[in-house]
């Protein structure tokens, strides 16, 4: 789909899909109505020279990056916390490349490397000025989350990459660190505030933000720039379903509950223009029902297999995290199970993260035998008894005729038999994370209208301009990796601009 029609379609039906979810966007402090871009108000309530709309991941990068750059900043997020965000709430993620970890483990890469496989992983249908920044900045805010002391859990090879460069971090510490940082640099973080309209001159360039709190509403003059850091609109079901497809109007999803979209609504209305916004937008991934924040693919990566209720395997399971909650989406139910044996017990990993599900779900049904287990499932046992059989025994031939699973995870570790009692399984769904279309940026982050020019004092980071690292896929670790490099390059940029007053 060229540019031009997406031009066309995305004015007429994000509009359209907004409307339909106006009462959701109500809850949540976002007028419809007043979602249109301003003119100079007579009066300023607050000035800076950056101001950021959202404190998640990107939003809290950006703010502090252009701090750091010598910009007065101020950044506000509707939530009461920054742990509301999807950076918060995800599994941690970070794709970069030549870091000191991947250096502690003698895992050679480049950040040609990295390019070359996300633009090969999407298809080519990353912008290749967007993914060559990212591929080599990525380092860059890598390193500086880990002088911040963001702890590294596990540096894996996983679907969509060369070599080992998936630096698993815990998210939590992460926006904690970086919220503390923000203080530490000076950051005014303004919390429960919530942006609603940009602000504009007469010759079109965004001078400003309005916000709402309980106090009411203020006018904040940027100087130089507004980043656009809000998020995208996972949690707006009829807008996913208008971009992504029927299927996913029933998606809930694991991210920031504040994701409705309403900063994507503001910059369309000022003629921003967007990057791979139709077919597959939502990120799915693999949830217990009764503790939707719980993520399960490395139960799957360590050995484990996925089935859907008729006993069936469906996929190769070495595949990447999202790709497993886009299969599990489509089957019966929208529903699936993750199955393995009392071997994977000798893993950490797949032990730390069963210890979980223990504690927040009741823990994953056991049994001395296959056909029991299916019965404690609802999964039609005879199917089942064969899908595991002929697995098993496939792997005795290094083959997998059906799905082709000859790893683990990427080109790691080798399939393993389910066939030592106990077994276990549990029942998964295909949650969403974050949504993979957005505004269209520069390799600088700025906005773009649909000429391919920067709307002046626009920029954008994190999911709400994802679409230029992805398509209908995104490279693994690039939604965490994206959000905090993103934030960085916005940042440094948008405190470079001129200010358009003294």
């Amino acid at each position: 789909m060229s540019d031009k029609r997406e031009n066309q379609l995305s004015r007429r039906t994000f509009i359209k899909g907004a409307a339909a979810s106006a009462g959701s966007l109500a809850l949540l402090g976002v007028g419809i109505e007043s979602a249109v871009a301003l003119p100079a108000p007579k009066k300023w309530d607050e000035k800076a020279d950056v101001v950021v709309a959202g404190g998640g991941g990107a939003g809290l990068s950006a703010a502090i990056w252009a701090r750091k750059s010598g910009a007065k900043v101020i950044c506000v997020e509707k939530a009461s916390t920054s742990m509301a965000s999807s950076t918060a709430v995800s599994a941690g993620g970070f794709a970069a490349a030549g870091t000191r970890s991947q250096k502690k483990e003698n895992v050679q890469d480049s950040s040609d490397l990295l390019y070359k496989d996300i633009m090969s992983f999407t298809n080519n249908e990353a912008d290749p000025a967007v993914a060559k920044m990212y591929s080599t900045q990525s380092l860059k805010a890598y390193e500086w989350l880990m002088d911040l002391g963001v702890p590294l859990v596990l540096l894996q090879h996983v679907e969509s990459h060369s070599v080992a460069r998936e630096h698993w971090l815990n998210a939590a510490q992460l926006m904690q660190l970086m919220e503390k940082e923000a203080g530490k640099q000076g950051v005014g973080l303004y919390l429960n505030t919530a942006a609603t309209n940009l602000l504009v001159n007469d010759k079109g360039r965004v001078i400003g933000l309005r916000a709402k709190s309980k106090k009411g509403e203020m006018n904040i003059m940027a100087k130089k720039s507004v980043i656009l850091a809000s998020g995208g609109f996972a949690a707006n079901l009829p807008l996913c379903g208008e971009f992504g497809g029927p299927e996913f109007r029933a998606v809930e999803t694991l991210g920031g509950k504040g994701n409705v979209g309403d900063g994507l609504l503001v910059a369309l209305r000022l003629g921003a223009a967007t990057k791979n916004m139709y077919g597959s937008v939502v990120n799915e991934n693999l949830a217990i029902a009764s503790a939707a924040n719980v993520t399960l693919p490395q139960v799957v990566w360590d050995g484990g297999i996925l089935v859907n209720k008729d006993g069936k395997r469906f996929m190769r399971e070495s595949r990447a995290c999202f790709e497993m909650g886009g299969e599990t989406i489509l089957q019966p139910d929208r529903t699936a199970f993750i199955i393995w044996d009392s071997s994977m017990k000798k893993s950490p990993l797949t032990s730390r993260k069963l210890a979980r599900e223990a504690t927040l779900s009741g823990g994953p049904v056991q049994s001395g035998s296959l056909r029991e287990l299916a019965a404690k499932l609802n999964i039609k046992p005879d199917q089942f008894e064969e899908t595991v059989n002929k697995y098993n025994s496939n792997i005795d031939k290094n083959a997998d005729p059906d799905f082709g699973r000859t790893t683990l995870s990427g080109t790691e570790g080798k399939p393993v038999k389910i066939a030592v009692p106990p077994f276990y399984g549990i029942q998964i769904f295909a949650k969403s994370y974050w949504t993979k279309g957005g505004l269209k940026t520069d390799d600088r982050c700025r906005a773009l209208n649909w000429d391919n020019k920067t709307i002046p004092g626009l920029y954008a980071a994190g999911e709400i301009m994802f679409g230029n690292i992805g398509s209908k896929v995104l490279t693994m670790g690039t939604g965490v990796g994206g959000a905090v490099t993103f934030g960085m390059v916005a940042g440094e940029n948008a405190a470079k601009e001129k200010p358009w007053t003294k």
